[in-house]
């Protein structure tokens, strides 16, 4: 190819990106496609590679095509987009959930099942992959499996609700699966708000023995949800910590006045009165820990030592 050759040659690529990118931001993703295999079959027929940025706009266009072709109803066209993006782009997580999620909506479990084991391959703390397979799973009424999905969830993230994990954990102890499920879903929520943010840095700050910081995130977090159950039992535990029993105790007890149901905060509300040797108190908390989860270990052995003492 002569110099003059390569500059025109050069140019035209650079305009068709630029239209390919022009068509992305008004939205027309065909168009975009259009101009950017352009790209592509010219740089194959040269035997170059294909361009990052031509490659990731072009899987860009084709799964904003497949969104919108699923906003409309047209569940073929989207499948047929994502998969031509994965084809690019097999090692793309999110790609592997959009698609797992359609396949689910279309009743095709075993492809949604391979899909969304695919993400979590990929990214083993993709949140939303692990959800979805849950649901998925709970769907085909498989409702152990989806336990089990969902209440090993904490160990991959800190956002969530931990009152509501553990109403979701009573509700399975119980094998009310439905209710479990739908608690469990809105426990890790994966949009929490700006409470359950601070809730989980003080989590982290409360893991790394950094007491003073973890209170800090707490106080600020109750701000923000005075009403939310999970924030009290936290900076009890913050304060349990501490060794300032009398305020933990007076946490614990803001938490299951929220939420009566709140086996955890019952649990530690029972640990510090055995803690301020008010051993009818204790007792008292541990059993509404074996009404709210009749075979809880932790509960049962307390309730064994508290009697025989």
């Amino acid at each position: 190819m002569s110099f003059v050759g390569g500059l025109i040659n050069k140019y035209c690529l650079s305009q068709f990106l630029k239209l390919a990118l022009k068509a992305l931001n008004q939205g027309d993703y065909l168009k975009a496609q259009e101009y950017l295999e352009m790209i592509r079959e010219h740089d194959a027929a040269l035997g170059r590679r294909c361009s990052h940025i031509v490659h990731f706009y072009l899987i860009e266009a084709l799964a904003s095509q497949a969104q919108l072709c699923e906003k409309n109803g047209d569940y073929q066209g989207a499948l047929q987009m994502y998969q031509k993006a994965i084809n690019l782009a097999p090692h793309y997580a999110d790609l592997h959930l959009a698609i797992g999620k359609l396949f689910a909506r279309q009743r095709q479990r075993d492809r949604a099942l391979k899909h969304l084991r695919q993400a979590l391959k990929i990214n083993p703390d993709y949140i939303e992959a692990h959800i979805n397979l849950a649901n998925l799973q709970a769907s085909a009424k498989n409702y152990r499996q989806a336990v089990k999905i969902f209440s090993g969830l904490c160990r991959h993230t800190s956002y969530y609700n931990q009152e509501l994990y553990d109403r979701a954990m009573t509700a399975a102890a119980r094998k009310r699966y439905p209710e479990a499920v739908r608690l469990f879903t809105l426990a890790f929520n994966p949009k929490p708000d700006q409470g359950q943010v601070l809730c989980a840095m003080g989590q982290e700050a409360l893991k790394a023995g950094r007491l003073d910081e973890a209170l800090n995130f707490f106080q600020r977090a109750l701000k923000c949800n005075p009403k939310y159950a999970d924030i009290h039992n936290l900076l009890g535990v913050a304060y349990s910590q501490r060794g300032d029993l009398k305020k933990a105790s007076a946490c614990f007890l803001k938490a299951v006045s929220l939420s009566p149901n709140f086996t955890r905060a019952w649990m530690n509300l029972g640990y510090i009165h055995e803690q301020q040797g008010n051993r009818r108190a204790a007792l008292s908390a541990y059993r509404r820990v074996i009404r709210l989860d009749p075979e809880n270990p932790i509960a049962l052995e307390a309730i064994k030592r508290l009697r025989s003492n």
